[in-house]
Order: C-alpha cells, then sequence, then structure tokens
C-alpha cells in the first residue's frame, strides 16, 4: 500500500478556523474535496502523525500516528464512502459503508480521535458503551447480513450505512457507533481535539 502526503496540507498553516463555514450552519458533507477536509489536519498533529492522501485512492483521507494502523475515509468506485484501516504494506480493510458521507465521517473522526487523545498528555480518557447490553436506548442493532450491522433510530428510521461487527464477547462497534452518530460532524471533531471533551463528548468523560 502506497500513501503520499498532499503538499497543499504540508506546507498550508492557515490556522483552521480561517476555513470554517459560519458557526451557525448546518455542515452537510458531499464531497472529500470541501474545505471541512482540511480541518481534520489537527488530529495528526502530534508526534510521528502524518495527514495523507492514498495512493489508490486519490479521493481519500489518511491518518497515521506513529505507524500502525492507518486510518482510512475514502470514496469508493462505486460512490460509496468507506472507513478502513491498514497496516503498512498492506491492503486496506474496509469495514464500514454509506453513501452518507456524514455518518463516515463521524466513524473516522472517532477512530483517528481517539489514537490523537491516546497520545496527548492531559487529555481526559473517554469511555463509550460498546456492549450489547449497553445499547443506547431507542437504538435498536439491525443485522443486514452475518457479521454486518447498522441501526434503527428511535424514529424507527434504519440509517444507510452497514459496518463489519461480529460482537464477540457481546463487544458491539456498532452499539458505539449509536452514541456519536447523530452528534454533528464539527461538534464532534471539536470534542475530539478538546481536552475536556467539548462541546459535545463531556458526558464520556471518565473521572480519574
Amino acid at each position: 500500500m502506497a500513501l503520499i502526503c498532499s503538499d497543499r496540507i504540508m506546507r498550508d498553516k492557515t490556522p483552521s478556523h480561517v476555513l470554517r463555514i459560519r458557526e451557525d450552519a448546518i455542515l452537510t458533507l458531499r464531497s472529500l474535496d470541501e474545505p471541512f477536509f482540511e480541518e481534520l489536519r489537527p488530529l495528526a498533529e502530534s508526534s510521528d502523525a502524518l495527514f495523507m492522501r492514498n495512493v489508490f485512492h486519490p479521493r481519500s483521507i489518511s491518518i497515521s500516528h506513529a505507524g500502525d494502523p492507518i486510518y482510512h475515509l475514502a470514496q469508493l468506485e462505486d460512490e460509496q464512502f468507506a472507513y478502513g484501516e491498514s497496516t503498512r504494506n498492506e491492503d486496506i480493510q474496509f469495514t464500514f459503508f454509506s453513501p452518507d458521507l456524514d455518518l463516515v465521517t463521524r466513524w473516522f473522526i472517532y477512530q483517528a480521535g481517539e489514537s490523537f487523545r491516546w497520545a496527548q498528555r492531559g487529555y481526559a480518557s473517554l469511555y463509550f458503551p460498546c456492549y450489547t447490553y449497553e445499547q443506547r436506548p431507542g437504538y435498536e442493532l439491525v443485522e443486514v447480513e452475518k457479521y454486518t450491522y447498522t441501526l434503527k433510530t428511535p424514529a424507527g428510521q434504519v440509517l444507510p450505512f452497514h459496518m463489519h461487527d461480529d460482537l464477540v464477547n457481546d463487544y458491539s462497534e456498532t452499539v458505539l457507533f449509536s452514541y456519536i452518530c447523530d452528534i454533528p460532524v464539527r461538534d464532534l471533531l471539536d470534542s475530539f481535539l478538546d481536552p475536556d471533551g467539548r462541546p459535545a463528548l463531556e458526558a464520556f468523560i471518565v473521572e480519574e
């Protein structure tokens, strides 16, 4: 697997807030070329971290923290968006698929954000319920096929995504995703970057 660093990303030191749209605007993502994705760069602002484009998936973003795993957000040939991980010199294993870029971006922010916070000093720990007996009230796991799930919301809507989830020992990433699936993407990003999880993740802070 080959990765290339985006020259624009590596050279451009414009503060992220300059790239933001109005704070009160509703952000709906439609393309990986949108300015918002430049704002993900702070998730790679730690030692030995990189923000990259994948040469085999030009319409993609990849973040690596000190090596493996490498987190990927890509638009596939069938126009679906997908999240996946890889190790160096290995193919990307995509595990989360959706035509809705907002949903996939939330999962990418969660994965890269957890790694980012682990690398920081002074950042509060987060815990997200992630077992089948910790399902978010009103949400249901919907089995799409073996080892593949999506979510039904309290309003009865089946969300347009599917993700690999083998439920080993009752652990479920689909359950975990239910707790972040409706957080605005900008709020979710800001919360992972904030030491205290503000504005959207304060309820998941682990008291130490």
